[in-house]
């Protein structure tokens, strides 16, 4: 895939469809072995509202549409992004595969979002 650098200096790999391996073992089949799809969803939601980093990619995102844009196509595109970086965050939870992963990602969300909620 294609090499990002975000404005504040964080740098990932784009992950397409092209990623996946029918019939072989890839970090999607590994992660939906563990999570489901609307978990992943779920996911890759909280991060967009809840991590300072992602919060301003994802406006970002918003604020680089074209202002000619009807309100349906801004709908398709935002979906669309949405897809593709919740396809990066399925692909990230390979690394968390089965009880004990699902345990540690628990973990790990609440270490760096524990403190995030309303108080």
């Amino acid at each position: 895939g294609n090499m990002c650098l975000e404005p504040d200096g964080c740098l990932w790999r784009k992950i397409d469809e092209s990623v996946r391996n029918p019939g072989g073992v890839n970090g999607f089949m590994v992660a939906e072995n563990t999570f489901s799809m609307p978990f992943i969803v779920y996911l890759a939601r909280f991060i967009l509202n809840t991590d300072e980093r992602w919060i301003l990619w994802w406006k970002q995102r918003q604020e680089a549409l074209p202002p000619d844009m009807s309100a349906l196509q801004v709908q398709k595109q935002l979906n669309n992004d949405l897809g593709k970086f919740s396809a990066s965050v399925e692909y990230g939870l390979a690394q968390y595969a089965g009880r004990s992963g699902a345990k540690q990602l628990c973990e790990e969300l609440i270490r760096a979002y524990g403190n995030k909620g309303p108080e």
